[in-house]
């Protein structure tokens, strides 16, 4: 089992997963409140459903037991509900439950079919991604891993500690000398000085710094993909954004005095950072839906999609924010069949690495419960 945030490339792999039964159960949990003892017995609630559902699908009684035994599991491990989240993805498939805390509400569902349903998924695809924030406190030069579970600080070779180590460090290479004592009888020996750096000005010194700081993250953060978040005064922010090289830095940064600034506290200032830069792939695909509308590049007709997106045809599969809002259906938990079509169109979409997102009412003029932009 994974207890850890889901990731794209895991909404992925469940939409390229084929096998005989596919169950999928949300159950929205609560950080804090009343609520947070509620989870297993929605859990308990939802795999009755799940089961009566296999076995009004031709399984064996005691094959369904044995196929939600993992899940069920979960219901007596109280180590497993001491962690909060605000909700719980149960993907249950032959052989495998794969278990995945989210930092977003999610319905209460349960479907049992051929495929995983992805759909509440769809909202957190744009939030509460894993990033980076890079710490430039001339004090405690810092790199952390921000996520959903927790913070952790980096250990990166040769990144400075602080300004003043550095400069001391640098300093004392080059005071180094390097003393040639010529032979009796010879021309005398030749003695080389280093120069000290202590005439230079504070700007230069600060660049410096920066280059070194740089040099040690290129190294560490080589082939990593986690948008970077650096945060700190203007003056240093400036410089090392000059003489960064790494693709995924943030354009907009947490400018603030770091002194009195904790780790957790960066989090949550990071994040909706990094939030807000993901959700503008969201308002491009809108805009390039608008201006490619009419010209054959977009698709409005849900008869017509299935066979685009199994072709891998759908660059992005645009669906209206109601099909999540309204569904499930708040007697038994399950989806509509129309919205079990659009699920389908989303696992085909990622299946393809293309893009799913949702759309309010009003960002598009279309009564259509999802649109398409293609590929060709």
């Amino acid at each position: 089992m994974n207890f850890n945030g889901i990731s794209r490339s895991q909404i992925e792999s469940l939409a390229k997963w084929q096998g005989n039964q596919a169950v999928t159960l949300y159950i929205p949990t609560a950080r804090k409140g009343v609520d947070v003892t509620q989870g297993p017995l929605k859990l308990k609630n939802l795999l009755v459903s799940a089961e009566h559902q296999l076995i009004e699908g031709g399984m064996r009684a005691t094959l369904a037991r044995d196929f939600l035994e993992e899940a069920s599991k979960l219901g007596s491990n109280s180590d497993f509900w001491q962690t909060r989240s605000n909700g719980l993805a149960i993907f249950i498939g032959d052989n495998h439950c794969h278990v995945y805390r989210l930092t977003f509400e999610v319905p209460e569902l349960v479907q049992v079919g051929h495929r995983f349903n992805v759909l509440p998924l769809v909202p957190g695809l744009t939030r509460g991604n894993p990033h980076y924030v890079l710490a430039l406190d001339r004090q405690n030069i810092r790199l952390l891993l921000c996520s959903p579970e927790g913070i952790t600080e980096a250990k990166v070779e040769d990144l400075p500690e602080s300004i003043e180590g550095f400069l001391a460090s640098a300093y004392s290479e080059k005071q180094a000398q390097a003393h040639t004592v010529g032979a009796v009888g010879r021309a005398g020996g030749v003695v080389m000085h280093g120069t000290g750096d202590r005439g230079v000005e504070q700007k230069e010194q600060t660049h410096q710094f920066c280059l070194a700081i740089q040099e040690a993250l290129r190294r560490y953060l080589h082939g990593a993909k986690h948008p970077l978040v650096l945060a700190g005064t203007e003056e240093i922010v400036n410089e090392y954004r000059d003489v960064s090289k790494y693709a995924n830095t943030m354009p907009d940064h947490i400018v603030r005095s770091l002194k009195t600034l904790g780790n957790s506290e960066m989090r949550d200032l990071s994040q909706p950072i990094v939030d807000g830069f993901c959700d503008r792939a969201r308002l491009d695909t809108l805009e390039r839906y608008r201006t490619r509308a009419g010209t054959g590049l977009t698709s409005r007709q849900l008869e017509t999609m299935p066979e685009l997106a199994r072709a891998g045809r759908l660059e992005s599969l645009l669906i209206s924010r109601r099909v999540v809002a309204d569904n499930p259906n708040e007697r038994d938990h399950t989806l509509t069949p129309e919205c079990r079509d659009i699920n389908d169109l989303a696992l085909d979409t990622l299946a393809h690495h293309g893009d799913v997102f949702l759309f309010d009412q009003g960002e598009l003029t279309v009564d259509e419960l999802a649109v398409a932009v293609l590929r060709y």
